[in-house]
């Protein structure tokens, strides 16, 4: 988890390698949802996934899609990486 965030956070804040470090994010986010559901359900309320699942389809939009032409990659190699 410290690595997810540590070397994987600031990165896609300015599209530097935004897909390669949405991978991480995305394995993590995956299997806490599973955990959440399997605990809590779906609602919020009860301790479920709900919170957790938005960020996981956030973070699987961008390994997808990428940082776009605005990002810095983009703009240093004139494409995504």
């Amino acid at each position: 988890m410290a690595t997810a965030q540590g070397a994987c956070g600031h990165p896609p804040s300015v599209g530097l390698l935004t897909r390669a470090a949405a991978l991480p994010i995305v394995v993590f986010l995956v299997v806490s949802n599973y955990e959440r559901w399997r605990v809590g359900g779906y609602f919020w309320n009860k301790t479920g996934l709900e919170y957790t699942l938005m960020w996981a389809v956030a973070a699987f939009y961008f390994l997808i899609r990428g940082g776009g032409a605005l990002s810095l990659d983009h703009v240093l190699i004139g494409r995504e990486l």
